[in-house]
């Protein structure tokens, strides 16, 4: 009797761990996805997302058979035979797991027979039926890339994109032309296609998670002035800015404040301006004349505004690709007091004149160039070889001594 309540026990945890595992498998893929919502979806955390579902699947049909066969033999009064049982039925179980791991990684050499695995998500799988698939060649082969290419994931998409160029397939007009472009990863051909290229461009867009890519893509849907393309990325452009400035202010000394604004050069090119009173951390429309830092010459405050806007392109670069903007643009301003006399009469140090908030020193920097600097160890002089400087008012300013 003991052993007959030990069994139903047994069974009645084996039917409960089963019923737990096959639940944790079914929801595998939400949980691990929530989990990991920040990291590259690619074909190879699919697969390993999917392994673990499977590992779960098989554990939890193991465990309820398990139950099943404990429970019959408790009914039964059975107590012998059931080890053999269980391990019998153990063997069967990773034996047809095997055979089932074997005939999914096994090279075949038939299309359909590859097309059959396609959507099994086992790591290296699906990269490896792809490939065979391109090797192979025929139109079965092609059609099920093709297959692969409009109807996946972004990652399986892009992979089947790459597996037909090594094939004699080509695109049958210029709207497939321009997604298959797109899911190249060879956005600017695409972009050449014109108004074609808009739809995948941005369906390309919204789907990539990665900054690099976004950034190329945005900068070709400005480019290219379509409403759709630049609907497309407004909120991107506001969320971007706003990384900047948090980026900016980070650079700056405790307390500074400075303004960061994305201005409109054309309908099609933008640039990204940080303004304000970099040097010593004043307000940006701080009026006062007074120098409060350690720049009391000319040739200090120049190196002082030289070395503040390199600590922010040097912060801003070696975070963010800039390629969707044409220029980043650094202002430096100050308190300067301006003298308006007539023309002929010579000016009075010290003497009347108006406080303002004034820009001395403005630099900037084009993000193409940019990419010809590592921005990890860049000196500035390596910043001041690939800056413009657009305006320079600090040779002309005067510095008079206040008693």
């Amino acid at each position: 009797m003991s052993q007959k309540r030990d069994n139903s026990t047994k069974a009645v945890v084996l039917v409960l761990l089963g019923v737990a595992l096959l639940i944790l498998a079914t929801a595998t893929e939400s949980i691990l996805g929530d989990a990991s919502k920040h990291v590259r979806r690619t074909i190879a955390t699919e697969g390993l997302v999917y392994t673990i579902a499977t590992g779960l699947f098989w554990g939890g049909v193991v465990s309820l058979a398990l139950g099943f066969v404990v429970a019959r033999a408790a009914t039964a009064g059975q107590i012998a035979p059931l080890p053999l049982k269980r391990k019998s039925l153990l063997t069967l179980a990773l034996g047809s797991l095997i055979a089932f791991l074997f005939w999914c990684y096994y090279p075949h050499q038939d299309a359909n027979t590859i097309g059959s695995k396609l959507g099994l998500r086992l790591p290296g799988l699906y990269s490896s039926c792809i490939a065979r698939l391109a090797r192979i060649g025929t139109p079965e082969a092609v059609d099920l890339l093709r297959r692969e290419w409009r109807t996946r994931g972004r990652a399986r998409r892009v992979e089947a994109a790459k597996a037909l160029l090594s094939t004699k397939w080509r695109p049958a007009d210029r709207s497939e032309q321009a997604s298959f472009l797109v899911l190249s990863g060879r956005y600017e051909e695409a972009a050449a296609l014109g108004q074609i290229s808009i739809d995948p461009l941005v369906e390309e867009f919204k789907s990539t998670d990665q900054p690099e890519e976004r950034s190329r893509i945005c900068a070709l849907l400005l480019k290219s002035g379509d409403p759709r393309g630049i609907e497309a990325v407004q909120n991107y452009l506001h969320e971007k800015l706003a990384r900047i400035g948090a980026i900016v202010k980070t650079a700056l000394p405790l307390g500074a404040h400075a303004s960061t604004s994305m201005e409109a050069l054309s309908p099609t090119a933008r640039r990204v301006v940080i303004s304000g009173h970099l040097l010593e951390g004043e307000s940006p429309d701080d009026k006062r004349p007074y120098v409060r830092g350690n720049y009391g010459t000319r040739e200090s405050l120049e190196s002082k505004a030289k070395s503040r806007a390199y600590q922010i392109y040097q912060s801003i670069f070696r975070e963010v690709s800039m390629t969707e903007f044409e220029s980043v643009v650094v202002q430096c301003r100050h308190g300067v007091r301006v003298q308006t006399v007539p023309f002929g009469f010579a000016t009075l140090p010290g003497m009347g004149g108006t406080d303002q908030s004034m820009m001395i020193f403005q630099t900037s920097v084009a993000p193409a160039t940019a990419q010809k600097v590592n921005w990890r160890s860049a000196t500035l002089a390596d910043v001041q070889r690939i800056w413009t400087i657009e305006e320079n008012e600090i040779p002309s300013l005067q510095f008079i001594a206040v008693r």
